[in-house]
């Protein structure tokens, strides 16, 4: 076996002006709760940052088994989307939540949960994929 000396390695962020990103400063974190009744459903961001990085934007993307969608986002750290009216998507069969969560340093927390219905009505993401990104949309706005 060759050993790999990994001493020499630099950031791929280096020399295009972007500072070192370091994942573990961003641990993303979304609750979620669908009221049947009242056809809505809320998502509030708790996730914690590590300076220097800090909570830039969370939006969020609901999505129905036919492909209707409605969006939303959260206008402040830990703040929360206020009841999103989903009343216009196929509510027979299960809803899907989506939240990308962008850091003032460029990284990208993608999560989801899968089968939101009257039986499975709140809870946390609890997955979550992180990458870095160097964002085109700096407002991560739907396009």
């Amino acid at each position: 076996m060759i050993a790999i000396d990994n001493a020499n390695l630099i950031s791929p962020t280096a020399g295009i002006g972007i500072p070192p990103v370091n994942i573990a400063l961003v641990v993303p974190s979304v609750t979620w709760a669908y009221d049947s009744g009242a056809k809505t459903v809320t998502v509030t961001g708790a996730g914690t940052y590590t300076a220097p990085d800090s909570w830039k934007s969370t939006n969020v993307e609901i999505v129905d088994n036919q492909g209707g969608t409605v969006y939303g986002h959260l206008p402040t750290y830990h703040g929360n989307t206020g009841a999103l009216d989903v009343s216009g998507l196929a509510l027979a069969g299960p809803l899907t939540i989506k939240v990308t969560d962008v850091s003032t340093l460029g990284v990208q927390s993608d999560g989801e949960v899968n089968f939101v219905n009257a039986s499975n009505a709140s809870g946390a993401i609890g997955y979550w994929i992180q990458d870095f990104t160097t964002n085109t949309n700096p407002n991560n706005n739907p396009e």
